[in-house]
């Protein structure tokens, strides 16, 4: 937990479906940070939230679906593509004092949308990083799935391997869950 409170990384590995996912503060992200993920975990970069965060936002959806558009900070960013931009977008989306039109669709940072109680109620790659999120404070994460050399799903170990090769903590969504049992935290 310490790992991502001081603004890195960490792993989460959802031991069932045998994949991973980076996973930093949504309020931390930068273009450091964004760059890593992009170089390490080669998946696309999201922003994963609670659906009260997405609401407070009001978010557009894409035509016909609930499903979030893709989304953009309204202002300060330049194309929207590079990790500056992308860093910035992602922790306005975290930023407690934004609302509606501090984010802009279509953009460049896909919304996600963790299941009300998180882990308790969904065992989720979204609701495990938005749980971890909120346990060190922040409303909201940054996530990238991780994908092995061929552009498949990593495998465990070669995302065991890669968290040494990085210094980011391994964590599971049992570990996740387990942490808010004992915290006693049932519903956010």
């Amino acid at each position: 937990m310490a790992r991502i409170v001081e603004g890195g990384l960490a792993l989460v590995v959802d031991e069932g479906r045998r994949r991973g996912d980076l996973v930093a503060l949504a309020r931390s992200a930068s273009p450091t940070g964004v760059n890593a993920m992009l170089a390490h975990g080669r998946g696309l970069v999201a922003v994963a939230m609670t659906a009260d965060r997405r609401d407070r936002l009001e978010l557009a959806t894409m035509p016909g679906t609930s499903t979030p558009a893709s989304i953009e900070a309204s202002s300060g960013v330049t194309t929207g593509i590079s990790a500056a931009d992308r860093a910035l977008t992602i922790r306005t989306a975290a930023d407690p004092a934004a609302g509606p039109g501090a984010l802009i669709s279509p953009g460049h940072v896909i919304p996600l949308v963790a299941a009300a109680g998180g882990l308790l109620s969904h065992r989720g790659r979204v609701e495990a990083a938005v749980d971890l999120a909120r346990l060190a404070g922040s409303p909201a994460a940054a996530i990238c799935e991780v994908l092995d050399e061929t552009g498949a799903l990593a495998e465990p170990a070669a995302i065991a391997a890669l968290g040494v090769r990085i210094g980011a903590p391994l964590t599971t969504l049992a570990a996740i869950a387990e942490r808010r049992v004992e915290l006693a935290i049932g519903d956010w």
